[in-house]
């Protein structure tokens, strides 16, 4: 079997005849290209805009794509880099991940942009997207645009775990290992 070439431009042309036709998959689709730069220059722009055409009908990628751009409008770093290098600072600090003397998980934004985007994850999550529902674990976890809810964030990694989410499982531990035998939301 012949290798299966990608054509950007070609994708961004169609996707642009299926928006003109105000169907939601052409504005998720122009959305992406836009946001990645995909058969058009990079237009964070017209992204949020054709993504918010799109999360009119509830897109879930479109709703996970205007998460991450207003994620990026708070300007503190992405939840998942927050949950990790919380994490990492734990560690060095910790030498072992005990409950004592973690401070850096909660000090996230939670600023009226990052309850945005927590919302728009929400959302993605709600209409079936696996990757909004780790975002949204990290949210919870960390206090992205929310009260820090670790047993919620353990919940969500739980259940990715199920399908096979190795990144998932990474972070279910995680949340183990700064629990140690603690109520999660009270480390």
């Amino acid at each position: 079997i012949g290798e299966i070439k990608q054509d950007y431009d070609k994708a961004f042309r169609w996707y642009e005849n299926a928006a003109d036709l105000d169907g939601v998959m052409g504005y998720a689709g122009l959305a992406r290209c836009y946001y990645e730069g995909n058969g058009t220059g990079k237009d964070f722009v017209k992204a949020k805009d054709f993504a918010l055409k799109a999360a009119e009908y509830e897109s879930a990628d479109a709703l996970l794509l205007l998460g991450d751009i207003t994620a990026q409008d708070v300007g503190k770093g992405m939840p998942w880099e927050l949950a990790e290098d919380s994490i990492s600072f734990y560690a060095e600090v910790n030498d072992g991940y005990e409950s004592t003397g973690y401070t850096t998980i909660g000090k996230c934004p939670s600023d009226e942009t990052a309850k945005k985007a927590f919302d728009y994850y929400r959302r993605a999550k709600e209409a079936g997207s696996e990757e909004a529902a780790m975002r949204l674990a990290y949210c919870y976890m960390t206090g992205f645009g929310n009260e820090v809810k670790r047993s919620y964030a353990a919940n969500e990694f739980e259940a990715l775990t199920v399908g096979g989410n190795q990144e998932a499982q990474k972070m279910l531990n995680a949340c183990s290992m700064l629990a140690n035998g603690a109520d999660y939301d009270n480390i």
